[in-house]
């Protein structure tokens, strides 16, 4: 049984019609969906799921509780052990979710480094990430460092700090030794 993140960015909060497209096509058949508890995307592809009553969902969070879980579905937490609620924390959380993923959807808003930064960790770690940008009819597929590189090009400053928030990321793990990852719920097949 598969499994896809979905994730996005927070400054916007609709799902395009070719992810909507790809979304019903999963659902068909019976993908799990790992998706993030933050406003913007992730809450409407929340509100897309839970619409059409899927049960095959996870809520991802790096918090005590989601900050959202519109279908009350089971939930999984990434511990951090920063003390804030930076961006930083959810870094933890999005790595957690890329690693269970087979693959990702991301709706980025060309701004958002941790959006891209999802988008590399899949090709780094040999996976397909499909994403789409404002103004586009179709999901892009990045499934190869070539594809990548060609698609980031015109937004060098954030892979760049993109690929520094990776950096900070590994290293922090490696220093706290945190190399082994947690499985998921029972529940789900992964």
């Amino acid at each position: 049984m598969s499994s896809v993140m979905l994730a996005g960015s927070r400054h916007l909060d609709v799902i395009p019609a070719p992810a909507v497209q790809r979304l019903e096509e999963l659902i068909s058949t019976g993908t799990w969906f790992l998706v993030g508890d933050a406003s913007g995307v992730d809450a409407a592809f929340q509100s897309a799921l839970d619409a059409r009553g899927y049960s095959r969902v996870v809520v991802f969070t790096s918090l005590e509780s989601p900050r959202n879980n519109k279908g009350n579905w089971q939930t999984r937490t990434i511990a951090s052990s920063l003390k804030s609620a930076s961006a930083a924390k959810h870094t933890v959380k999005d790595r957690g979710m890329v690693e269970k993923a087979d693959f990702g959807i991301m709706i980025w808003d060309c701004q958002s480094v941790g959006t891209l930064a999802n988008v590399i960790d899949f090709v780094d770690r040999g996976k397909s990430c499909f994403v789409w940008t404002p103004g586009d009819e179709f999901l892009w597929e990045m499934d190869s460092p070539q594809s990548l590189g060609k698609f980031t090009g015109e937004y060098a400053d954030t892979a760049l700090a993109a690929k520094k928030r990776l950096t900070t990321f590994h290293r922090r793990q490696l220093r706290q030794g945190q190399l082994v990852q947690e499985p998921l719920p029972g529940a789900i097949p992964l």
